[in-house]
Parts: structure tokens; sequence; C-alpha cells
């Protein structure tokens, strides 16, 4: 897993522990893993998914699909630009 961390200027959307993060990348769809290459990317308009462990809580999400495992979390964004660094994603919208 690693940490995602989702804001705007004016507050935190979401922070919590994930298994995949799936962006809407200006060049399409990407998908980050745990441990992938450092990568800084610019989002265009679309949906942003994140799979967390069924067992974690988060707020702030718009819309969920649950299996036994995990869940699958989805954020709508209008652009942005994602860091990925050290198991750390950050998302500024």
């Amino acid at each position: 897993m690693f940490h995602l961390l989702i804001l705007n200027l004016q507050q935190t959307i979401f922070e919590g522990d994930v298994k995949s993060l799936t962006i809407p990348a200006k060049q399409g769809q990407l998908t980050i893993l745990p441990n992938h290459l450092p990568i800084i990317t610019p989002l265009k308009n679309g949906s942003i998914s994140a799979v967390i462990p069924s067992a974690l809580s988060q707020k702030g999400v718009d819309r969920i699909e649950h299996s036994e495992e995990s869940e699958r979390k989805y954020f709508e964004c209008s652009g942005g630009i994602l860091e990925f660094t050290d198991n750390r994603a950050v998302i500024l919208l």
C-alpha cells in the first residue's frame, strides 16, 4: 500500500492508505501501484479511483464499489497535478 492525499486550495478531500490509484492523466489513463517510479503528471477532466482495504473508512468520496477485500472509491476532477514519490501520492486539484 501507499499513502494518498487529495486536496484543493480550500480543503483536504481524501487522505489514507490505498492499494492502487488510477488517474485521468493528460497522456491517458494511468494506474499507480506501490513502489511505482517517481512521477509528476498533469490531470485532465475525469474520475480518479483508489482501491483501499475494506477495513479502512474515509470520507469525501463521490462513489464507492465494494468487494470482500477492498473498496474502489471515486473522486471527480476537472484537472490538477499528481506527484508520486517514496510511496506517497499527492494530487492537487
